[in-house]
This record gives structure tokens, C-alpha cells and sequence, in this order.
């Protein structure tokens, strides 16, 4: 009897990762749909978080959206 145990060790690519920019406060732009490869699997469903972060000023503020394991 033979056991085969199979772990996927490769992270999965980033097929259009946005970049950081910096908008006025009315032009905030919804996230992007980012989509993703990997080895195992041909499509990746990628879900973010978003974490908003005040800034020194009135209307000055971080949206940062992080990808989720």
C-alpha cells in the first residue's frame, strides 16, 4: 500500500495586483476585481479587507485593501 500526500507549496500569482494612487476625496474608486493563478487550481478567487486609517488632517485618510489567505 502506498500513502500519496499532496500539499500545495506555491502561492498563487497575481494576475493585475492594483497600484497605490492617491485621489480626491470624491474620487475614491471602488476595488478593483483582482483575479489570480495558481498550480492547483487555474482560477483563484481573491477576497480582500479593507482597513481605514485616518490621516493629520480633516478628509485625509489610508484606505488600505489587503489580499486574503
Amino acid at each position: 500500500m502506498q500513502k500519496v500526500s499532496v500539499e500545495d507549496t506555491t502561492p498563487p500569482v497575481f494576475d493585475n495586483k492594483p497600484v497605490d494612487i492617491t485621489v480626491e476625496c470624491d474620487a475614491v474608486p471602488v476595488a478593483e476585481v483582482v483575479t489570480a493563478r495558481d498550480n492547483c487550481d487555474l482560477d483563484v478567487d481573491v477576497t480582500y479587507n479593507e482597513i481605514k486609517t485616518d490621516g493629520n488632517c480633516p478628509d485625509s485618510y489610508t484606505l488600505t485593501r489587503t489580499d486574503c489567505d
